[in-house]
């Protein structure tokens, strides 16, 4: 069990930081944009739609500049990848809006 111990106590010290913090809020915010913008159905929420993505954008922007600011470490790149599968899931079985082409949607 010390083992286990001393595993979780190296990295629980890094997700503390003041970096992992803004990126965690960051990424549940872009979390409900992305739910906001998969509510949109076809060229009738297009203005809404680009500018749910520009804002989205903006905040790509900001982690992005947080993360190149920042001192390089596993617990931000742990952070980083979750959050990535997380919004690759949410959108997994929404059926596509603009394209129906299965290989496109996909990747």
């Amino acid at each position: 069990m010390k083992n286990l111990w001393d595993v979780v106590r190296r990295y629980s010290v890094g997700i503390s930081s003041p970096t992992n913090f803004a990126l965690i809020a960051l990424g549940f915010v872009l979390y409900q944009l992305y739910g906001r913008g998969l509510t949109a159905e076809g060229s009738r929420d297009i203005i809404w739609f680009v500018r749910l993505a520009l804002a989205q954008f903006a905040l790509y922007l900001l982690a992005a500049w947080i993360i190149f600011r920042a001192r390089a470490s596993r617990s931000t790149l742990i952070v980083v990848l979750v959050f990535a599968a997380l919004f690759r899931l949410c959108i997994l079985f929404v059926p596509p809006h603009l394209s129906d082409d299965i290989y496109r949607y996909i990747c």
